[in-house]
């Protein structure tokens, strides 16, 4: 008896949905007070733009268009004076770009600057650029720091990062204010 049950309630409910009147369900409405509000996809230009090492990217603000390229990554970024980094277990990563300003319709000149720029490792962690060093420590020409540069230029250098030893980047970052853009690093 208790299987017949409901093999009797799935057959009237099978019927139900065969018959070619019935009437066609329509959402509830919501419960007062509950939003009916979906989570928002992200638009893919909000996004950040992902290209290999080497691929130069765009982008631009309401005030401003620049090209920017990762040429490559070095590690470590080997310092001319000994005894640096200081810190045991660390060494330097750099990263030369090359920034070029398109466009430039700003109150202010566009202003060029290692603060924009990170890694990102495997683990979700993320490494600033440096927020201190002194141009006698490597032989490489370092990316300028807080210098404006007028439409129509390029400027090119190499951002030091300082990281734990044997930890390798999986991505540049570059996010000044209104711009994301990211370089892949195999």
């Amino acid at each position: 008896m208790r299987r017949i049950v409901p093999l009797a309630l799935l057959a009237v409910l099978a019927a139900g949905c065969s018959s070619s009147n019935a009437t066609p369900l329509t959402p509830a409405a919501p419960l007062e007070g509950a939003s009916t509000e979906t989570s928002p996809t992200p638009s893919p230009s909000s996004l950040p733009a992902t290209a290999a090492v080497g691929v130069t990217q765009e982008g631009s603000t309401e005030n401003s268009a620049v090209k920017v390229t990762v040429l490559r990554v070095r590690q470590p970024l080997r310092a001319v004076v000994p005894g640096l980094p200081e810190r045991a277990g660390y060494e330097y990563i750099g990263v030369e770009v090359r920034m070029c300003i398109v466009t430039d319709a700003g109150p202010e000149p566009t202003t060029v600057s290692w603060a924009p720029w990170s890694l990102t490792f495997a683990d979700d962690t993320v490494a600033e650029a440096m927020s201190s060093w002194s141009d006698e420590w490597w032989s490489v020409p370092l990316y300028p720091q807080d210098r404006a540069v007028r439409p129509g230029s390029c400027v090119r250098g190499w951002v030091p990062f300082e990281a734990p030893k044997g930890s390798k980047p999986v991505a540049v970052n570059y996010q000044p204010s209104g711009i994301v853009l990211e370089w892949r690093v195999k």
